[in-house]
Protein backbone atom coordinates (compact mmCIF):
# COMPACT_ATOMS: atom_id res chain seq x y z
CA UNK A 1 0.00 0.00 0.00
CA UNK A 2 1.27 3.14 -1.45
CA UNK A 3 0.49 6.52 0.47
CA UNK A 4 1.81 9.46 1.49
CA UNK A 5 2.03 9.99 5.56
CA UNK A 6 -0.49 12.40 5.48
CA UNK A 7 -3.09 10.35 3.43
CA UNK A 8 -1.96 7.17 5.82
CA UNK A 9 -2.81 9.70 9.28
CA UNK A 10 -6.47 10.65 7.75
CA UNK A 11 -7.19 7.38 6.85
CA UNK A 12 -6.40 5.81 10.09
CA UNK A 13 -8.33 8.75 12.14
CA UNK A 14 -11.28 8.03 9.80
CA UNK A 15 -10.78 4.24 10.80
CA UNK A 16 -11.18 5.28 14.23
CA UNK A 17 -14.62 6.41 13.72
CA UNK A 18 -13.27 10.07 14.37
CA UNK A 19 -15.89 12.55 12.89
CA UNK A 20 -13.71 15.74 12.87
CA UNK A 21 -10.36 17.24 13.18
CA UNK A 22 -10.75 21.38 14.33
CA UNK A 23 -7.58 23.35 13.35
CA UNK A 24 -6.19 26.16 11.73
CA UNK A 25 -3.57 25.59 9.07
CA UNK A 26 0.21 26.57 8.24
CA UNK A 27 3.07 25.84 6.05
CA UNK A 28 4.12 22.64 7.67
CA UNK A 29 1.30 21.26 7.99
CA UNK A 30 -0.11 21.46 4.42
CA UNK A 31 0.33 18.11 3.33
CA UNK A 32 -2.10 17.15 6.05
CA UNK A 33 -4.65 19.60 4.93
CA UNK A 34 -4.19 18.25 1.10
CA UNK A 35 -4.87 14.25 2.62
CA UNK A 36 -7.84 16.07 4.21
CA UNK A 37 -9.69 17.59 1.25
CA UNK A 38 -9.01 14.75 -1.00
CA UNK A 39 -10.96 12.77 2.12
CA UNK A 40 -14.57 12.98 3.24
CA UNK A 41 -13.96 11.74 6.75
CA UNK A 42 -12.56 12.87 9.04
CA UNK A 43 -14.83 16.62 8.46
CA UNK A 44 -11.89 19.28 8.89
CA UNK A 45 -13.03 22.36 10.85
CA UNK A 46 -11.56 25.84 10.47
CA UNK A 47 -11.27 27.80 13.83
CA UNK A 48 -10.80 31.34 13.92
CA UNK A 49 -7.80 30.23 17.27
CA UNK A 50 -6.20 27.32 17.32
CA UNK A 51 -6.72 27.56 21.43
CA UNK A 52 -10.62 27.27 20.45
CA UNK A 53 -9.66 23.89 17.78
CA UNK A 54 -8.22 22.78 21.04
CA UNK A 55 -10.94 23.11 23.33
CA UNK A 56 -13.75 22.11 20.68
CA UNK A 57 -11.47 18.63 20.34
CA UNK A 58 -11.87 18.28 24.14
CA UNK A 59 -15.72 19.01 24.08
CA UNK A 60 -16.37 16.42 21.18
CA UNK A 61 -14.16 13.81 23.56
CA UNK A 62 -16.41 14.56 25.85
CA UNK A 63 -19.35 14.17 24.37
CA UNK A 64 -18.93 11.44 22.58
CA UNK A 65 -16.31 9.52 24.39
CA UNK A 66 -13.90 8.88 20.98
CA UNK A 67 -10.57 10.28 20.79
CA UNK A 68 -10.76 14.47 20.27
CA UNK A 69 -8.14 15.36 17.38
CA UNK A 70 -6.83 19.15 17.11
CA UNK A 71 -3.88 20.14 14.59
CA UNK A 72 -2.13 23.55 14.36
CA UNK A 73 0.79 24.93 12.48
CA UNK A 74 4.56 25.22 14.36
CA UNK A 75 5.45 27.98 17.05
CA UNK A 76 2.81 30.21 17.65
CA UNK A 77 -0.23 28.06 16.39
CA UNK A 78 1.29 25.56 18.57
CA UNK A 79 1.97 27.51 21.83
CA UNK A 80 -1.93 28.70 21.25
CA UNK A 81 -3.42 24.78 21.06
CA UNK A 82 -1.50 24.20 24.71
CA UNK A 83 -4.47 25.89 26.56
CA UNK A 84 -7.22 23.11 25.58
CA UNK A 85 -4.90 20.21 25.55
CA UNK A 86 -3.95 21.06 29.01
CA UNK A 87 -7.60 20.98 29.81
CA UNK A 88 -8.00 17.40 28.31
CA UNK A 89 -4.87 16.77 30.60
CA UNK A 90 -6.46 17.84 33.75
CA UNK A 91 -9.84 16.66 33.07
CA UNK A 92 -8.74 13.23 31.39
CA UNK A 93 -9.91 13.70 28.03
CA UNK A 94 -8.38 11.27 25.45
CA UNK A 95 -6.89 13.54 22.63
CA UNK A 96 -4.42 13.88 20.02
CA UNK A 97 -2.77 17.54 19.48
CA UNK A 98 -0.78 17.34 15.89
CA UNK A 99 1.42 20.27 15.53
CA UNK A 100 3.52 20.14 12.13
CA UNK A 101 7.03 21.26 12.42
CA UNK A 102 10.15 22.12 10.43
CA UNK A 103 11.97 19.74 8.30
CA UNK A 104 14.20 18.01 10.47
CA UNK A 105 17.69 18.80 8.99
CA UNK A 106 16.27 22.73 9.40
CA UNK A 107 15.96 22.38 13.33
CA UNK A 108 18.38 24.33 15.40
CA UNK A 109 18.75 26.84 12.76
CA UNK A 110 16.85 29.59 14.69
CA UNK A 111 14.23 29.28 11.54
CA UNK A 112 11.28 32.26 12.02
CA UNK A 113 8.72 30.28 14.33
CA UNK A 114 11.56 27.42 15.01
CA UNK A 115 9.81 26.10 18.81
CA UNK A 116 11.05 22.49 20.76
CA UNK A 117 7.43 21.52 20.40
CA UNK A 118 7.82 18.16 22.38
CA UNK A 119 9.26 20.49 24.97
CA UNK A 120 5.91 22.61 25.00
CA UNK A 121 3.59 19.90 25.39
CA UNK A 122 5.81 17.87 27.65
CA UNK A 123 4.19 18.80 31.22
CA UNK A 124 0.58 18.75 29.79
CA UNK A 125 0.50 15.37 27.73
CA UNK A 126 0.15 11.58 28.65
CA UNK A 127 3.30 11.54 26.11
CA UNK A 128 4.69 13.71 23.21
CA UNK A 129 6.23 11.64 20.39
CA UNK A 130 7.90 13.37 16.84
CA UNK A 131 7.60 11.26 13.94
CA UNK A 132 11.28 11.02 12.45
CA UNK A 133 11.18 8.58 9.53
CA UNK A 134 7.85 7.90 7.10
CA UNK A 135 8.28 3.82 8.21
CA UNK A 136 7.75 4.88 11.78
CA UNK A 137 4.15 6.76 11.18
CA UNK A 138 2.05 3.98 11.38
CA UNK A 139 3.66 3.10 14.68
CA UNK A 140 3.64 6.61 16.28
CA UNK A 141 -0.21 7.25 15.35
CA UNK A 142 -1.20 3.73 16.55
CA UNK A 143 0.94 4.47 19.74
CA UNK A 144 -0.21 7.61 20.60
CA UNK A 145 -4.39 6.64 20.14
CA UNK A 146 -3.57 3.70 22.32
CA UNK A 147 -1.91 5.60 25.23
CA UNK A 148 -5.03 8.21 24.84
CA UNK A 149 -7.51 6.14 25.55
CA UNK A 150 -6.12 3.43 27.74
CA UNK A 151 -6.22 3.02 31.87
CA UNK A 152 -7.01 7.30 32.47
CA UNK A 153 -7.69 9.25 29.25
CA UNK A 154 -5.52 11.73 28.16
CA UNK A 155 -4.46 13.95 25.44
CA UNK A 156 -0.96 12.96 23.74
CA UNK A 157 1.25 15.66 21.10
CA UNK A 158 2.35 13.91 17.83
CA UNK A 159 4.61 16.61 16.03
CA UNK A 160 5.13 15.67 12.43
CA UNK A 161 8.20 17.43 10.43
CA UNK A 162 7.11 18.68 7.16
CA UNK A 163 8.87 16.53 5.01
CA UNK A 164 7.44 13.56 6.66
CA UNK A 165 3.96 14.09 6.66
CA UNK A 166 4.12 14.61 2.39
CA UNK A 167 6.28 11.47 2.24
CA UNK A 168 5.25 8.91 -0.29
CA UNK A 169 6.04 5.49 1.42
CA UNK A 170 5.21 1.86 0.61
CA UNK A 171 2.87 0.90 3.81
CA UNK A 172 2.38 -2.42 4.62
CA UNK A 173 -0.89 -2.82 6.13
CA UNK A 174 -3.90 -0.12 6.16
CA UNK A 175 -4.75 1.51 8.92
CA UNK A 176 -6.76 -0.74 11.66
CA UNK A 177 -9.34 -0.08 14.71
CA UNK A 178 -7.25 0.59 18.06
CA UNK A 179 -9.73 -0.79 20.88
CA UNK A 180 -9.12 0.31 24.14
CA UNK A 181 -7.63 -2.16 26.48
CA UNK A 182 -10.52 -2.65 29.53
CA UNK A 183 -8.43 -2.22 32.58
CA UNK A 184 -8.92 -4.97 35.46
CA UNK A 185 -11.26 -5.31 38.41
CA UNK A 186 -10.06 -5.29 42.09
CA UNK A 187 -8.01 -7.62 44.24
CA UNK A 188 -10.71 -9.67 46.12
CA UNK A 189 -9.15 -9.60 49.63
CA UNK A 190 -9.73 -5.94 49.08
CA UNK A 191 -13.20 -6.32 47.55
CA UNK A 192 -14.08 -8.32 50.35
CA UNK A 193 -12.86 -5.67 52.97
CA UNK A 194 -15.31 -2.99 51.11
CA UNK A 195 -18.06 -4.84 51.61
CA UNK A 196 -17.49 -5.32 55.19
CA UNK A 197 -17.38 -1.56 55.17
CA UNK A 198 -20.26 -0.77 53.18
CA UNK A 199 -22.62 -3.80 55.28
CA UNK A 200 -21.90 -1.68 58.72
CA UNK A 201 -22.37 1.32 57.18
CA UNK A 202 -25.65 3.40 58.27
CA UNK A 203 -25.20 6.92 56.17
CA UNK A 204 -23.10 6.13 53.14
CA UNK A 205 -22.59 8.60 50.57
CA UNK A 206 -21.12 7.93 46.94
CA UNK A 207 -19.18 10.00 45.40
CA UNK A 208 -19.31 9.77 41.67
CA UNK A 209 -16.20 11.66 39.64
CA UNK A 210 -15.43 11.90 36.23
CA UNK A 211 -14.45 8.65 36.31
CA UNK A 212 -17.83 7.42 36.20
CA UNK A 213 -18.82 8.87 33.23
CA UNK A 214 -15.56 8.49 31.14
CA UNK A 215 -16.12 5.02 31.71
CA UNK A 216 -19.22 4.25 31.05
CA UNK A 217 -20.09 3.38 34.08
CA UNK A 218 -23.72 5.20 35.07
CA UNK A 219 -25.96 2.41 35.23
CA UNK A 220 -23.45 0.49 37.39
CA UNK A 221 -23.65 3.77 39.43
CA UNK A 222 -27.19 3.93 39.58
CA UNK A 223 -28.39 0.38 40.03
CA UNK A 224 -25.78 -0.20 42.23
CA UNK A 225 -27.27 3.05 44.58
CA UNK A 226 -30.64 2.31 43.93
CA UNK A 227 -30.17 -1.68 45.20
CA UNK A 228 -28.26 -0.34 47.96
CA UNK A 229 -29.77 2.74 48.89
CA UNK A 230 -26.88 4.78 49.22
CA UNK A 231 -27.12 8.55 48.40
CA UNK A 232 -24.87 10.24 45.53
CA UNK A 233 -23.64 13.34 45.35
CA UNK A 234 -20.96 14.52 42.65
CA UNK A 235 -17.65 16.52 41.33
CA UNK A 236 -17.99 19.03 38.58
CA UNK A 237 -16.65 16.68 35.71
CA UNK A 238 -19.08 13.49 37.57
CA UNK A 239 -22.48 15.79 36.49
CA UNK A 240 -24.85 13.25 35.03
CA UNK A 241 -23.64 10.59 36.34
CA UNK A 242 -26.89 9.87 37.94
CA UNK A 243 -29.78 11.86 37.04
CA UNK A 244 -29.77 14.96 39.45
CA UNK A 245 -33.85 14.92 39.49
CA UNK A 246 -33.10 10.93 40.97
CA UNK A 247 -34.17 10.96 44.53
CA UNK A 248 -30.85 9.62 45.61
CA UNK A 249 -28.91 12.50 44.26
CA UNK A 250 -27.36 14.78 46.32
CA UNK A 251 -26.09 17.11 43.80
CA UNK A 252 -22.77 18.89 43.62
CA UNK A 253 -19.85 17.95 46.35
CA UNK A 254 -17.27 20.59 46.47
CA UNK A 255 -17.19 24.32 46.25
CA UNK A 256 -20.09 26.84 45.74
CA UNK A 257 -22.81 23.95 46.54
CA UNK A 258 -26.10 24.43 48.30
CA UNK A 259 -25.66 23.72 52.34
CA UNK A 260 -28.08 20.35 52.42
CA UNK A 261 -24.83 18.38 50.51
CA UNK A 262 -22.06 19.66 52.83
CA UNK A 263 -24.09 19.23 55.73
CA UNK A 264 -25.09 15.28 54.27
CA UNK A 265 -21.84 15.24 54.08
CA UNK A 266 -20.53 15.76 56.85
CA UNK A 267 -22.92 13.41 58.73
CA UNK A 268 -21.56 10.49 55.95
CA UNK A 269 -19.81 7.70 57.82
CA UNK A 270 -18.91 5.75 55.00
CA UNK A 271 -17.51 7.32 51.61
CA UNK A 272 -17.75 5.28 48.43
CA UNK A 273 -15.54 7.36 46.30
CA UNK A 274 -15.59 6.02 42.33
CA UNK A 275 -13.47 7.36 39.65
CA UNK A 276 -13.71 10.86 42.00
CA UNK A 277 -10.44 12.91 42.77
CA UNK A 278 -10.18 14.42 45.87
CA UNK A 279 -9.39 18.23 45.13
CA UNK A 280 -9.69 21.78 46.70
CA UNK A 281 -13.15 22.05 44.31
CA UNK A 282 -14.51 19.00 44.99
CA UNK A 283 -13.81 18.81 48.52
CA UNK A 284 -14.51 22.45 49.62
CA UNK A 285 -10.94 23.65 50.37
CA UNK A 286 -10.18 19.34 51.36
CA UNK A 287 -12.81 19.22 53.84
CA UNK A 288 -13.18 15.71 54.81
CA UNK A 289 -14.63 14.59 58.15
CA UNK A 290 -11.38 12.87 59.96
CA UNK A 291 -14.49 9.86 61.62
CA UNK A 292 -15.23 9.18 57.81
CA UNK A 293 -13.95 5.78 56.15
CA UNK A 294 -12.87 6.13 52.52
CA UNK A 295 -13.16 3.37 50.08
CA UNK A 296 -11.56 4.79 46.58
CA UNK A 297 -11.77 3.16 43.09
CA UNK A 298 -9.95 4.43 40.46
CA UNK A 299 -8.33 3.66 37.22
CA UNK A 300 -5.39 5.20 37.88
CA UNK A 301 -3.16 4.09 40.72
CA UNK A 302 -1.78 7.47 41.50
CA UNK A 303 -5.15 8.65 42.79
CA UNK A 304 -5.46 6.01 45.09
CA UNK A 305 -4.99 7.95 48.75
CA UNK A 306 -3.08 10.88 47.22
CA UNK A 307 -4.79 13.82 49.22
CA UNK A 308 -6.53 12.32 51.59
CA UNK A 309 -6.01 7.96 53.17
CA UNK A 310 -8.26 5.45 51.53
CA UNK A 311 -9.36 2.78 54.35
CA UNK A 312 -9.37 0.60 51.03
CA UNK A 313 -8.16 1.02 47.53
CA UNK A 314 -9.52 -0.24 44.50
CA UNK A 315 -7.28 -0.15 41.35
CA UNK A 316 -9.42 -0.54 38.29
CA UNK A 317 -12.29 1.10 35.98
CA UNK A 318 -15.45 1.97 37.89
CA UNK A 319 -17.30 -0.33 35.28
CA UNK A 320 -15.24 -3.10 36.18
CA UNK A 321 -15.00 -3.08 40.09
CA UNK A 322 -18.17 -1.82 41.08
CA UNK A 323 -20.06 -4.98 39.90
CA UNK A 324 -17.95 -6.79 41.61
CA UNK A 325 -18.76 -5.21 45.22
CA UNK A 326 -22.21 -5.44 44.35
CA UNK A 327 -21.98 -9.51 43.10
CA UNK A 328 -19.78 -10.25 46.73
CA UNK A 329 -22.60 -8.24 48.75
CA UNK A 330 -25.09 -10.28 46.90
CA UNK A 331 -23.42 -12.76 48.51
CA UNK A 332 -23.62 -11.91 51.75
CA UNK A 333 -27.18 -13.03 52.47
CA UNK A 334 -27.22 -9.79 55.48
CA UNK A 335 -25.37 -7.49 53.01
CA UNK A 336 -28.32 -5.61 51.38
CA UNK A 337 -29.80 -3.32 53.90
CA UNK A 338 -32.24 -0.67 53.56
CA UNK A 339 -31.47 2.82 55.12
CA UNK A 340 -34.93 4.47 54.72
CA UNK A 341 -33.79 6.50 57.27
CA UNK A 342 -30.73 7.70 55.68
CA UNK A 343 -32.84 8.83 52.73
CA UNK A 344 -35.40 10.25 53.71
CA UNK A 345 -33.09 12.68 56.00
CA UNK A 346 -31.56 13.55 52.35
CA UNK A 347 -34.70 14.15 51.27
CA UNK A 348 -35.95 16.23 54.09
CA UNK A 349 -32.67 18.34 53.90
CA UNK A 350 -32.72 18.99 50.03
CA UNK A 351 -36.54 20.39 50.34
CA UNK A 352 -36.20 22.67 52.87
CA UNK A 353 -33.17 24.12 50.96
CA UNK A 354 -34.84 24.52 47.90
CA UNK A 355 -38.02 26.34 49.75
CA UNK A 356 -35.29 28.80 51.28
CA UNK A 357 -33.95 29.42 47.93
CA UNK A 358 -36.88 29.33 45.61
CA UNK A 359 -37.04 32.87 47.35
CA UNK A 360 -34.19 34.31 46.20
CA UNK A 361 -34.74 33.13 42.48
CA UNK A 362 -37.89 34.33 42.06
CA UNK A 363 -36.94 37.99 42.65
CA UNK A 364 -38.15 40.58 39.71
CA UNK A 365 -35.43 42.77 40.79
CA UNK A 366 -33.45 45.03 38.03
CA UNK A 367 -30.42 44.67 37.32
CA UNK A 368 -31.20 40.92 36.73
CA UNK A 369 -30.36 38.51 39.81
CA UNK A 370 -28.35 35.26 37.97
CA UNK A 371 -30.37 33.50 40.67
CA UNK A 372 -33.74 34.09 38.51
CA UNK A 373 -31.48 34.10 35.37
CA UNK A 374 -30.82 30.07 36.26
CA UNK A 375 -34.49 29.38 37.08
CA UNK A 376 -35.79 30.79 33.87
CA UNK A 377 -33.19 28.62 32.30
CA UNK A 378 -34.01 25.40 34.26
CA UNK A 379 -37.43 25.39 32.66
CA UNK A 380 -36.27 24.41 29.70
CA UNK A 381 -34.06 21.87 30.21
CA UNK A 382 -34.89 18.21 29.80
CA UNK A 383 -32.69 14.98 29.31
CA UNK A 384 -31.54 15.88 25.89
CA UNK A 385 -29.60 19.49 26.57
CA UNK A 386 -26.21 19.99 26.90
CA UNK A 387 -25.26 22.57 28.98
CA UNK A 388 -21.22 23.91 27.89
CA UNK A 389 -19.37 26.31 30.91
CA UNK A 390 -16.43 27.82 31.24
CA UNK A 391 -14.86 29.35 34.29
CA UNK A 392 -15.87 31.73 37.01
CA UNK A 393 -19.26 32.92 38.42
CA UNK A 394 -20.90 32.05 35.34
CA UNK A 395 -20.05 28.46 35.63
CA UNK A 396 -20.70 28.70 39.27
CA UNK A 397 -24.13 29.64 39.05
CA UNK A 398 -25.06 26.94 36.90
CA UNK A 399 -22.56 24.23 38.63
CA UNK A 400 -24.81 24.65 41.39
CA UNK A 401 -28.66 24.58 40.59
CA UNK A 402 -29.35 24.02 36.80
CA UNK A 403 -30.01 20.06 36.39
CA UNK A 404 -27.87 17.64 34.45
CA UNK A 405 -30.03 14.43 33.96
CA UNK A 406 -28.04 12.27 32.05
CA UNK A 407 -23.97 11.61 31.52
CA UNK A 408 -21.96 13.90 28.57
CA UNK A 409 -24.64 16.67 28.84
CA UNK A 410 -22.42 18.43 30.88
CA UNK A 411 -19.39 19.95 29.21
CA UNK A 412 -17.02 22.43 30.76
CA UNK A 413 -13.23 22.96 31.72
CA UNK A 414 -12.65 21.44 35.14
CA UNK A 415 -9.52 20.94 37.03
CA UNK A 416 -8.17 23.95 34.37
CA UNK A 417 -11.14 26.25 34.68
CA UNK A 418 -10.35 28.08 31.79
CA UNK A 419 -12.27 30.74 30.46
CA UNK A 420 -13.72 31.62 26.48
CA UNK A 421 -14.30 27.41 26.64
CA UNK A 422 -18.07 27.45 26.64
CA UNK A 423 -18.86 28.86 23.44
CA UNK A 424 -16.20 26.41 21.93
CA UNK A 425 -17.88 23.36 24.21
CA UNK A 426 -21.33 24.55 23.02
CA UNK A 427 -20.54 24.25 19.28
CA UNK A 428 -18.66 21.06 19.40
CA UNK A 429 -21.02 19.79 21.33
CA UNK A 430 -23.81 20.62 18.31
CA UNK A 431 -21.53 18.89 15.58
CA UNK A 432 -21.65 16.21 17.58
CA UNK A 433 -24.91 15.36 18.72
CA UNK A 434 -26.70 17.44 15.76
CA UNK A 435 -30.45 16.84 17.56
CA UNK A 436 -29.47 18.04 20.86
CA UNK A 437 -30.50 21.37 21.90
CA UNK A 438 -27.04 23.25 23.20
CA UNK A 439 -26.83 26.02 26.08
CA UNK A 440 -23.42 28.20 26.64
CA UNK A 441 -23.54 29.42 30.07
CA UNK A 442 -21.17 32.50 29.64
CA UNK A 443 -19.89 35.46 31.49
CA UNK A 444 -19.01 38.47 29.56
CA UNK A 445 -15.25 38.24 30.03
CA UNK A 446 -15.48 34.75 29.14
CA UNK A 447 -17.31 35.10 26.36
CA UNK A 448 -15.67 37.90 24.77
CA UNK A 449 -12.06 35.86 24.59
CA UNK A 450 -13.47 33.44 21.64
CA UNK A 451 -16.68 35.73 20.88
CA UNK A 452 -14.86 35.01 16.83
CA UNK A 453 -15.94 31.34 16.96
CA UNK A 454 -19.74 32.23 16.87
CA UNK A 455 -18.18 32.78 12.96
CA UNK A 456 -17.34 29.22 12.75
CA UNK A 457 -20.71 28.15 14.13
CA UNK A 458 -22.53 30.22 11.53
CA UNK A 459 -20.21 28.88 9.19
CA UNK A 460 -20.59 24.60 10.06
CA UNK A 461 -24.44 25.51 10.80
CA UNK A 462 -24.27 24.51 14.40
CA UNK A 463 -26.81 26.93 15.84
CA UNK A 464 -26.43 26.85 19.66
CA UNK A 465 -27.88 29.80 22.88
CA UNK A 466 -25.17 31.48 24.24
CA UNK A 467 -26.34 33.03 27.84
CA UNK A 468 -24.15 35.89 28.71
CA UNK A 469 -24.59 37.10 32.20
CA UNK A 470 -23.10 40.76 31.77
CA UNK A 471 -21.95 42.52 34.43
CA UNK A 472 -19.09 44.42 32.90
CA UNK A 473 -16.36 42.64 35.14
CA UNK A 474 -14.63 39.35 36.18
CA UNK A 475 -16.81 39.20 39.17
CA UNK A 476 -14.86 36.45 41.04
CA UNK A 477 -11.35 38.16 41.09
CA UNK A 478 -13.15 41.88 41.97
CA UNK A 479 -15.02 39.90 45.10
CA UNK A 480 -11.69 38.32 45.74
CA UNK A 481 -10.30 41.91 45.72
CA UNK A 482 -12.29 43.06 47.69
CA UNK A 483 -11.95 40.74 50.15
CA UNK A 484 -8.83 40.66 50.98
CA UNK A 485 -8.02 44.40 50.06
CA UNK A 486 -11.29 45.88 50.46
CA UNK A 487 -10.57 48.05 46.87
CA UNK A 488 -10.95 46.51 43.60
CA UNK A 489 -8.47 47.53 40.75
CA UNK A 490 -8.00 46.30 37.26
CA UNK A 491 -11.28 44.31 36.97
CA UNK A 492 -14.26 46.15 35.65
CA UNK A 493 -14.31 47.42 32.15
CA UNK A 494 -15.04 50.73 31.36
CA UNK A 495 -16.70 50.30 27.99
CA UNK A 496 -20.46 48.53 27.89
CA UNK A 497 -20.19 46.46 24.87
CA UNK A 498 -23.78 45.12 23.51
CA UNK A 499 -22.72 41.38 23.12
CA UNK A 500 -26.15 40.97 20.68
CA UNK A 501 -24.71 43.05 18.34
CA UNK A 502 -21.35 41.50 18.69
CA UNK A 503 -22.84 38.27 17.41
CA UNK A 504 -24.56 40.12 14.91
CA UNK A 505 -22.06 40.95 13.52
CA UNK A 506 -20.20 37.79 13.35
CA UNK A 507 -23.57 36.30 11.28
CA UNK A 508 -25.40 34.93 14.57
CA UNK A 509 -28.31 36.01 15.75
CA UNK A 510 -28.81 38.57 19.16
CA UNK A 511 -30.97 40.12 22.13
CA UNK A 512 -29.96 42.29 24.93
CA UNK A 513 -32.40 41.41 28.27
CA UNK A 514 -32.55 44.16 30.77
CA UNK A 515 -35.56 43.03 32.40
CA UNK A 516 -36.31 39.28 33.91
CA UNK A 517 -40.11 39.24 32.17
CA UNK A 518 -38.17 39.32 28.61
CA UNK A 519 -35.96 36.35 29.60
CA UNK A 520 -38.79 33.22 29.13
CA UNK A 521 -39.22 34.31 25.98
CA UNK A 522 -35.76 35.31 25.14
CA UNK A 523 -34.26 31.35 26.16
CA UNK A 524 -36.95 30.21 23.68
CA UNK A 525 -36.18 32.27 20.98
CA UNK A 526 -32.52 31.69 21.29
CA UNK A 527 -33.71 27.79 21.26
CA UNK A 528 -35.64 28.02 18.19
CA UNK A 529 -33.29 29.92 16.40
CA UNK A 530 -31.69 28.40 13.08
CA UNK A 531 -28.66 30.16 13.59
CA UNK A 532 -26.00 30.49 16.35
CA UNK A 533 -28.18 32.55 19.43
CA UNK A 534 -26.53 35.17 22.10
CA UNK A 535 -28.63 36.51 25.19
CA UNK A 536 -26.88 39.39 26.45
CA UNK A 537 -28.63 39.37 29.90
CA UNK A 538 -27.29 42.62 32.25
CA UNK A 539 -27.39 41.16 35.51
CA UNK A 540 -26.43 42.45 38.90
CA UNK A 541 -22.62 41.78 39.26
CA UNK A 542 -22.89 42.35 43.37
CA UNK A 543 -24.37 38.62 43.79
CA UNK A 544 -22.21 36.39 44.82
CA UNK A 545 -22.70 32.66 44.52
CA UNK A 546 -23.97 31.57 47.78
CA UNK A 547 -26.01 28.76 48.26
CA UNK A 548 -25.66 28.63 52.70
CA UNK A 549 -29.38 28.36 54.08
CA UNK A 550 -29.54 30.73 57.03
Amino acid sequence: MSASCADWAVDFLAAQEIEFIFGHPGGPVLPLYESLRKSSKPRNILVRHEGAGSFMADAYAKVTGKVGVCMSTMGPGAANMTIGVATAMSDSSPLIAITGQLALKNLGKGYQQETDHQALFRGITKATIQVKQASAFPEAFERAYRIAISGRPGPVHIDIPVEISGAEFAFEKPPRRILREEYGGGVRANIVQAVEILRKASSPVILAGGGVIMGNASSELTEFAETLQIPVATSYNGRGAIGEDHPLSIGRAGEYTPSYSRRLLDHADVILALGYRFTDVSTEGWKISSQCKIIQIDVDPSEIGKNFTADVGLVGSVKEVLPQIFMEMKSQNDSVVRRSDWVEQVSAFRAKWKSWYSSVENSDNVPIKPQRVMKELAKFIDDEMIIAAGAGRAKMWAASVLPILKPRMWIHSGGYAVMGYELCGALSAKLARPYAKVIAICGDASFQMHAQELATAVEQEAPFLAVVLNDMMLASIRNAQLKKYGKDFGTSFKLDVNLANVAKAFGAEGHRIEKPSDLSEGIRAGLESSRPYVLDVVIDGAEIPTFEMP
